[in-house]
């Protein structure tokens, strides 16, 4: 399959830290293909664990519609998920006085 883009995900920041202390931080974050267990689809009737497992760690909402899932399944390889789970908390904008904002 043939590349054309590479795609920079990470956040910048900035505020006081614990000691009164001003920063300001740019990061970038990784990310990888979201696992059936991370999109909420693994629902094996013989592994209830992982599929528990699976929505405590989805960050998407259940899927119940089966004709939904069908389309997620179909579509899973083209969604990624943060290698960090804190990557999604963001707070602020640029006229803040503390800041955690995500770019692409």
């Amino acid at each position: 399959m043939a590349s054309y883009i590479d795609l920079t995900v990470g956040f910048s920041g900035w505020g006081f830290d614990e000691n009164g202390e001003f920063y300001s931080k740019i990061e970038e974050l990784g990310y990888h293909s979201c696992s059936e267990a991370e999109l909420g689809l693994k629902n094996n009737a013989e592994d209830d664990a992982a599929q528990a497992k699976g929505r405590e760690m989805s960050p998407f909402y259940p899927i119940i519609d089966e004709n939904r899932k069908a389309d997620m399944n179909y579509h899973k390889s083209k969604f990624f998920c943060f290698d960090t789970p804190e990557a999604l908390s963001i707070n602020g904008d640029y006229n803040s006085a503390t800041a955690k904002l995500l770019y692409i």
